[in-house]
């Protein structure tokens, strides 16, 4: 039995040409997917809306018993020619349908099982549909699997369209709390205008909210229909809220701006998490081994491989990753942080994890180039959401075939304590850890190097001052006696603060935070000499000889001080 009808190959190429260009990007996808049926036992038949087979540039050779039953490019599965099928039932259903053995009109069809999935444009216009079609005595256990494949790669396909079907406009994610699915609502999506009135939305998307039709939700404003306003998102963690609305269950809401040359017209976005990609490199001076330990973290992070960055609060670890971002050389990168301290231990807090993730892979998909994913404050992460953390880490290194060239995201973590201190205490996963250090940075607390300290204090200084100020010797005692509890942090508002009330000046004893300048009388007394030898030189501007006379000691003897304790002029480059 063959079907009756086959169109021409100048047909067949036509069609196919108006299909991939409705499918834009996602038609290069097609090709992975049909690598992945193949894996399965099975064969990925592409129809259009008409039913008519269309060619894949680069599927597997088809299988011979399809080809002998003329199950080919060209040929045509409507109903009035094919009989009962697959392809014509998801259409007729406008749902996924499986159709095997007896279920088949003609008998030379029965050695089959087709599963079937409608696909959806940007305009939810069905288009055409995916098929996982085999022999069904050698399907085996993989058929089932395939049928899933099909749901999710339709669910992606019409994303990716919808995306760009409403390039410039702010998208509004959906998903129900209780899903299990990394991608089970991956096409849940509404189109926003600057205001946050919608302008369009998925079938999937009003099936979520409880609406008939997507119709029926556009012009409404989403504070209306979700009880939670534009503004309130993007002010909300992570930009994700749960829904206050009256939904068949409880959904979350994810929002994303446009992004690159799709800016809305007339939208200015305020401050996203990857504004800190243009800032300057990480506030520490040079330490030995600084340079090479920092041209280490950023190979291992070109490679994609995770980074852990360990410090105090203040010690600079979010300004460090967002450097590692920056210098990737990949402009159009997204970077987006997790605060782990506000994930939620529930199926609320599961999916925004899963929604960062699944954001970071659909603007890697649409610019080309791999995501940040900073996770900060790790160790306050829960054990259920660590244990999510860990599914997706492991799919996105033990199966990159998921991810159908994809760039995968980069990942840097960030920790405030040991990370074997916490596996100790039964705080952090073993496993998680494994995953995350592919290569680990030590970021130290102030207090540790007093030469650093003293270096930094001089260079933060001449950042909040614009020039060379001087800090007299009782407040450069105080501040190297102070135990720094916040780092950096800490020390920029502390310098800031000083230089705003020295009006221009040297800054004294006096211009310090109260709660330093009170303990600055006994700490000069005890001052250690490598705050006395920093204080001359920056009080003689770094010419060694006034200084040494300031100090009463030699040049020479001034030369090997400041050789033994690695001190160098600020601003100048390492040796």
């Amino acid at each position: 039995m063959r079907p009756i009808l086959r169109y021409r190959q100048s047909e067949i190429r036509l069609r196919a040409e108006r299909f991939a260009d409705t499918l834009g990007d996602g038609a290069g996808h097609l090709g992975a997917l049909g690598n992945a049926v193949a894996g399965g036992g099975g064969a990925l038949l592409v129809s259009d809306v008409e039913q008519v087979l269309l060619p894949l540039s680069s599927a597997p050779p088809a299988d011979e018993a399809l080809v002998q039953r003329g199950i080919v490019p060209g040929s045509c599965w409507d109903e009035r020619i094919a009989g009962t099928n697959g392809i014509q039932m998801a259409l007729a259903s406008q749902g996924p349908f499986t159709v095997r053995g007896a279920e088949h009109f003609f008998v030379g069809l029965r050695q089959f099982i087709c599963c079937s999935v409608p696909l959806l444009d940007g305009d939810n216009r069905i288009i055409g549909t995916l098929t996982s079609a085999a022999v069904e005595q050698s399907a085996g256990a993989g058929q089932p699997l395939a049928a899933v494949v099909m749901q999710i790669a339709a669910r992606r396909l019409q994303a990716a369209m919808f995306r760009r079907r409403h390039a410039g406009r702010i998208m509004l994610s959906l998903a129900p709390l209780g899903s299990p699915e990394l991608d089970g609502a991956v096409n849940a999506l509404v189109a926003l205008d600057e205001t946050g009135r919608i302008l369009a939305a998925t079938r999937r998307a009003a099936r979520i909210a409880g609406s008939q039709r997507p119709d029926a939700m556009v012009g409404q404003d989403i504070a209306a229909l979700f009880g939670v306003g534009l503004d309130r998102l993007l002010d909300a963690p992570g930009w994700f809220a749960r829904s206050e609305g009256n939904h068949p269950s409880a959904i979350g809401l994810h929002v994303t701006l446009p992004i690159g040359i799709h800016a809305a017209p007339g939208f200015a976005p305020r401050a996203t998490p990857d504004a800190g990609a243009r800032m300057p490199p990480v506030p520490l001076l040079p330490r030995p081994g600084w340079t090479e330990a920092m041209a280490e973290t950023e190979a291992a992070f070109r490679q994609g491989l995770p980074v852990l960055l360990i410090g105090e609060t203040g010690t600079g670890k979010s300004v460090f990753a967002q450097t590692l971002h920056s210098r990737a050389r990949a402009p159009v990168a997204k970077l987006v942080t997790i605060d782990c301290a506000q994930i939620e231990p529930s199926a609320e807090g599961r999916l925004r994890i899963r929604l960062v993730f699944e954001h970071a892979l659909q603007t890697a998909r649409e610019t080309g180039a791999a995501s940040t994913v900073i996770l900060d404050h790790l160790e306050a992460l829960g054990a259920a959401p660590q244990g999510f953390l860990v599914e997706i880490l492991a799919m996105l290194e033990d199966q990159p075939e998921t991810l159908r060239g994809v760039p995968a995201p980069r990942i840097v973590a960030l920790c405030g304590r040991p990370p074997e201190a916490l596996i100790a205490a039964g705080v952090l996963r073993d496993d998680l850890l494994y995953r995350m250090q592919g290569t680990r940075v030590v970021l130290p607390a102030l207090r540790e190097d007093a030469v650093a300290l003293g270096e930094t204090l001089i260079r933060l200084a001449q950042d909040a001052a614009g020039w060379n100020v001087p800090i007299r010797e009782d407040a450069l005692a105080a501040l190297m006696a102070h135990a720094w509890p916040g780092n950096l942090r800490e020390a920029r508002r502390v310098i800031a603060l000083a230089c705003s009330r020295a009006h221009g000046g040297p800054i004294r004893l006096a211009h310090l935070p109260s709660y330093l300048s009170a303990c600055g009388a006994s700490a000069a007394a005890c001052a250690p000499p490598e705050a006395r030898i920093l204080h001359a030189l920056n009080a003689a501007g770094w010419n060694v000889s006034a200084a040494a006379r300031r100090l009463g000691i030699s040049r020479a003897t001034l030369h090997r001080k400041i050789r033994r304790l690695g001190l160098g002029r600020p601003g100048s480059r390492p040796s």
